[in-house]
């Protein structure tokens, strides 16, 4: 019976965290990274404060300010993190930088010690023929630099402006379009909800819509592909139908093409005649509408 029982983890709870937090325990975290003694518990201790941080960017308030005041005792777990020799361990660490740079305290924080750039050179240096432990630390900044562009910065703020230099740094979306043409799942899920969730914001539009050949491949269904390579396709078309900018951005052959796209759904027979325009409305078929999860790990 108790074999069967669910195991819970106290830093998924806002209470848990608390405790955590009253009892010491980053320092305690960070006490065993920089010990060459526990070495082997690196990556289980960089996955505990990981769900700490993911929990606390749920939780706003008060027990996001406690988390957000141990930032010190955080840096020092992110640079042991970063420097280990334990590639699982170096992922971990990837992911803990993504989770608190969904917060916007946090990222102009990490953006000003550099820390994010972490993600951006690991992304920006890597090239076709990576290691496989080289792929897993690009997927892992992939995820994380996602997570980065959750954040929802006013016009012209500070949040903003990192976001389009980050952009920069990882070599622009023209280096995501050739992640998502290679044959690597893993490493194309990555960049594919990278670009899905800067096409979610109006002012990323522009330089993603701009990206030569992107829109093309995205709107193409000629090539063979696998199924869920289409609906990564299909949910970053959806995200550039959906911004506010969609019509002042696209033109107005695009935007056409792009309504009857979505209308068709995720995949369409190309050598069947279209009946869109047979419909009474002008409507996009949100029925169509796909949901790309990413599973974590943790």
């Amino acid at each position: 019976f108790f074999k069967k029982k669910k195991k819970l983890k106290i830093g998924c709870f806002k209470e848990g965290v608390a405790l955590l937090l009253r009892h010491k325990s980053l320092e305690l975290f960070q006490q065993m990274l920089l010990s060459s003694e526990m070495t082997f518990l690196s990556n289980q201790v960089l996955k505990i404060v990981y769900t700490i941080a993911k929990t606390c960017a749920r939780h706003n308030g008060d027990i996001f300010d406690s988390f957000f005041r141990q930032w010190a005792l955080l840096s020092e777990v992110i640079l042991a993190g970063v420097n280990a020799i334990d590639i699982s361990t170096r992922e971990s660490c990837i992911l803990l930088i993504g989770v608190l740079c969904s917060n916007d305290k946090f990222l102009c924080q990490l953006f000003e010690e550099k820390q994010v750039t972490i993600l951006t050179d690991i992304v920006n240096q890597s090239s076709s023929k990576v290691s496989e432990d080289e792929q897993l630390l690009v997927v892992a900044s992939l995820h994380a630099l996602t997570d980065v562009f959750l954040c929802q910065g006013a016009e012209d703020s500070k949040v903003q402006k990192i976001q389009k230099t980050l952009i920069k740094q990882f070599g622009g979306i023209e280096k995501l379009f050739t992640f998502i043409q290679l044959p690597f799942d893993d490493l194309r899920f990555g960049a594919f909800r990278l670009i899905d969730q800067i096409s979610k914001h109006p002012w990323a539009l522009q330089i993603v819509y701009s990206t030569a050949g992107l829109y093309e491949y995205l709107t193409n269904r000629r090539d063979a592909d696998i199924k869920l390579a289409m609906e990564w396709k299909y949910a970053v078309l959806q995200s550039i139908y959906k911004n506010p900018l969609c019509s002042k951005t696209l033109t107005s052959i695009h935007q056409e093409q792009l309504k009857e796209h979505l209308q068709q759904g995720v995949v369409f027979n190309t050598s069947q005649p279209s009946d869109t325009h047979k419909r009474k409305d002008n409507k996009v078929n949100q029925s169509g509408a796909v949901k790309i999860i990413w599973d974590e790990r943790y």
